[in-house]
This record gives C-alpha cells, sequence and structure tokens, in this order.
C-alpha cells in the first residue's frame, strides 16, 4: 500500500519525538502496574517503568488485579503465582479459577472441586460443573443431576438437569434463590424449596429481579409477552414488554400503546431509572439499542438519539454505531466520526470532486500529492478501564487517536487500541507502550502487548 502523509487539522508539539524517544524518568507510582508481555513464545510481567516485575517467563500468563495475583500456564497445566512471581499453587489444574482469596475453583480431567489458597480440597473434585456464589450457596453438577450445597458438600436440594444452560449464571444459587426447570417450564424458588414466581416459558436473573417469559399461539404464530418480577414474588411493574434487553444490572424494556413504541429503563432492583418522554422519537423505522458507558443509545441507519439530542444523517451517509460522545458513519469514501450536534470529528467530505477540510475540527488524512481528504480505511472505537471513550483511525500503515477530546497523529506507529489510559502501539519492529502524548514507555520491541493493568496499589 502507498504510503501518505498525515495532515492533523492541529498543531502537535514534540511530535518528532515519536520515533523512537524512550521515557527514562522512573516513576514510583508505576511500580505498581502490570503490562503483560510476549516474548520468543513466553509471558512476562512488566510494569510501566520498563522493568520486569519477575524475571520467569511462561507459556501463558493471566493477571487478576483484583488479587493482585497471576495464574500461569505451564506444560498445559495451570497453577498460581503470587504478585513477586513466587508459586502458590503448582501447575496441575487443566482449569483454574479465583473466586476469591480463599477459594478457587479448579479441575483435573473435567472434575471440577474447590481447593484453598493453601492447596487444601475443600470440595472434592469429583463434579461436572460447579459455581460458588458463597460458603453457603454453591451450585454443582454431577451424575445427571444439578444442585444446591454448602462449603462442606452438604447437598439441600437437587434436581434432573434437563436442558439446562448455564450461559447466563441464570440456575446458580444466588443470595438463597435460584431458577429451577420443572416439567417443561421455570420457576424461582428459595433455599427451603418455597416457589417464588408463577412458572414461565423462561425466567433470566438481572441483578435482584428476574426477566420472565409467556408464550402463546395466536394466528399461528408464537407470541412471547416479557414481565419483570422481584426476588418477593411481585411483578414491579403491571406493564407487559414486547421485548427486552440486558447489560450488566440494568433492563431496558420496549412495550407499545397507541401504536407507538414506548420504552423503560429499570436498575437492578427493579426501580425505574427513565423512560421516554418524545413518543415522535419511535415513529421511525425500528430501532437498535446501544449500550455504552452505563447508558442507553437508540439508533438506526439513518437517526441516531442521546437524550433529547437526535442526529440525522446526511446524503450518502449511513450510521453504523454510536457512543456517548460520537456517532460512527460511513460514506463510499470511509468512515468518520460526527458527534451528536453534526460537527465533524474525522470524516471524508468532497464537494464537486474537489476535496475540502471543510468543517473538520480535529483531523483527518490528507494526501499530500493529489490534496484529497480521505477517510479512515479501519476505524475502531471503544472505551479503556477509565471509562474514556476513543477512537482509532488507520489509514496506509498510520494512526490518529481520538481520546478525551484530544487528537494525536502517530505518523510511524499503528496504533491498536488504548489501555488504562496508555497505547498499545506497533511497529516493522514490535510492540509497546506509548503515553497519550506519544512517548515512548515501553521500547516496542515485544512480539506482542497483551494488556495493561493497575493494581491495588496504584495512586493516580
Amino acid at each position: 500500500m502507498k504510503k501518505t502523509l498525515m495532515i492533523i487539522c492541529a498543531l502537535l508539539i514534540g511530535i518528532s519525538c515519536l520515533t523512537g524517544c524512550k521515557n527514562t524518568q522512573y516513576d514510583e507510582k508505576n511500580e505498581d502496574t502490570v503490562v503483560i508481555v510476549e516474548d520468543d513464545s513466553k509471558y512476562y510481567s512488566m510494569n510501566l517503568n520498563n522493568e520486569y516485575n519477575f524475571e520467569t517467563g511462561y507459556d501463558n500468563l493471566y493477571y487478576i488485579a483484583d488479587q493482585d495475583q497471576y495464574i500461569f500456564s505451564e506444560d498445559d497445566k495451570l497453577g498460581l503465582l503470587s504478585n513477586t512471581g513466587e508459586v502458590v499453587l503448582t501447575n496441575t489444574y487443566d482449569k483454574l479459577l479465583v473466586i476469591d482469596a480463599n477459594h478457587f475453583r479448579v479441575a483435573i480431567n473435567d472434575e471440577f472441586g474447590i481447593i484453598s489458597e493453601t492447596g487444601t480440597v475443600l470440595v472434592p473434585l469429583e463434579y461436572d460443573y460447579l459455581y460458588m456464589e458463597d460458603e453457603d450457596n454453591i451450585t454443582f453438577e454431577k451424575d445427571g443431576m444439578y444442585g444446591f450445597m454448602n462449603i462442606n458438600a452438604e447437598v439441600y436440594m437437587s434436581y434432573n438437569t434437563s436442558n439446562l444452560d448455564y450461559t447466563y449464571n441464570s440456575y446458580h444459587m444466588i443470595k438463597g434463590q435460584a431458577i429451577v426447570k420443572i416439567g417443561s417450564e421455570f420457576v424461582v424458588i428459595d433455599k427451603d424449596q418455597k416457589i417464588i414466581t408463577p412458572t414461565f416459558y423462561l425466567i433470566y436473573r438481572v441483578g435482584d429481579v428476574y426477566v420472565c417469559w409467556s408464550t402463546f399461539l395466536s394466528g399461528g404464530l408464537f407470541v412471547y409477552n416479557n414481565y419483570i418480577y422481584n426476588n418477593e414474588g411481585n411483578m414491579i411493574t403491571q406493564q407487559v414488554f414486547s421485548k427486552v434487553y440486558t447489560h450488566g444490572e440494568n433492563i431496558y424494556a420496549e412495550y407499545t400503546k397507541d401504536g407507538l413504541n414506548h420504552w423503560m429503563l429499570f436498575d437492578g432492583q427493579g426501580v425505574v431509572i427513565t423512560q421516554d418522554t418524545d413518543e415522535a422519537y419511535y415513529n421511525a423505522e425500528e430501532l437498535k439499542l446501544q449500550y455504552c458507558l452505563d447508558d442507553y443509545y437508540l439508533y438506526n441507519s439513518d437517526v441516531a438519539y442521546n437524550g433529547d439530542s437526535k442526529y440525522t444523517a446526511q446524503d450518502n451517509e449511513t450510521i453504523v454505531n454510536v457512543t456517548n460522545d460520537f456517532i460512527v458513519v460511513k460514506t463510499i469514501n470511509g468512515y468518520g466520526l460526527r458527534s451528536y450536534a453534526g460537527t465533524t470529528l474525522l470524516l471524508p467530505i468532497y464537494i464537486n470532486g474537489s476535496a475540502t477540510i471543510g468543517d473538520i475540527s480535529l483531523f483527518s488524512f490528507s494526501n499530500t500529492e493529489t490534496g484529497e481528504v480521505d477517510g479512515a480505511d479501519y476505524l475502531y472505537i471503544g472505551s479503556d478501564q477509565t471509562g474514556t471513550e476513543y477512537a482509532i483511525g488507520f489509514k496506509d500503515y498510520k494512526s490518529v487517536v481520538y481520546y478525551d477530546g484530544d487528537t494525536l497523529s502517530l505518523t510511524d506507529y499503528g496504533v491498536q487500541r488504548v489501555n488504562n489510559g496508555y497505547m498499545i502501539a506497533n511497529n516493522s519492529k514490535g510492540e509497546g507502550v506509548l503515553d497519550m502524548e506519544g512517548n515512548t514507555i515501553i521500547p516496542l520491541t515485544h512480539s506482542n502487548v497483551v494488556a495493561i493493568y493497575f493494581t491495588n496499589n496504584y495512586q493516580f
């Protein structure tokens, strides 16, 4: 692919430093970071001072930030390391999951059990499936039966496992309640086997409430209705919903009234957070739901809504995604960004066959030979662990990063993603870490940079 020069609308100071300067300033707080890198098919733990947290490399290495420990893999077996690299549990397990500081779910030959931090077996490795919420609420499956027990493996309830699906954790005993299947339908029960809800075609848990589906045959078609119950078995609202979406512990539910679509947003306790107030929003073509940064947005290819803000696609433009801060659009010239107010953040604009910067306020790619302004061949959007949204545009081996309202042009690096306020980038020599000003933090000499984490001791 022919390389082109990149023009940025705002001059960036110090861009010449991006070609390889190394950040040599030592920062004590950067000791409390973990960067997992790969070299020569081994994985290592480093920090943002470009130091190794410990020297040994492993076939694979997973950092668990909440526990400040590592799961490591050697010879296809898993074990546990301390934050200094000392072996806590030897690599003898096929599967290992950290439940909390004192409990670990492990498996050998697909037989699951629970062990302590010292390796003491708490629940024997003889179960087909295990899920532990706490020592009194452990869900198990064994020999065609599933049920609930405590940490001493004392079973207080068991059922046949016919057609159960654990994908959404629906059938776990959580806070003393579980969803079970009786015949062909489902109910919610408590630890005393008291039935909490009526029977339904399907039930799934969201926070402390239950979304319940019923089905009936009408005109030769199956019709699905959705109801929301609390953990006391009471309907939260008498409204019957046609569609229900969930994200985390929030519930977005739609219903139809007087020929118009309406919606309500509930939290995990069943409390209404907000609901629509503008009925005109929902007369348009069916809208998609997008969840981003603890909020919901509705859009289709022609229109996007953000609270009271409404954006309508321009001519020859298609809306392909939305976030809290911007809208991703596609034209025949590439992908770009617009704000909900219509300001162009990254977009090619052609007028009568000639190029113009137009109202581009942040950045664009430009070919100095033709003067044409191009959109990104590829545009990636996301939010990092700090909750800050970002967008990365790629064009001819160059990158432009839009992060927290600022723009950075990188002429020699390909930025893969933003991770905890740092950029994981690559060039012809390898992968490394840059800060959000483009300074090199970890040189781009590694085969792979997996992720960047802050430990519990990190001070912002």
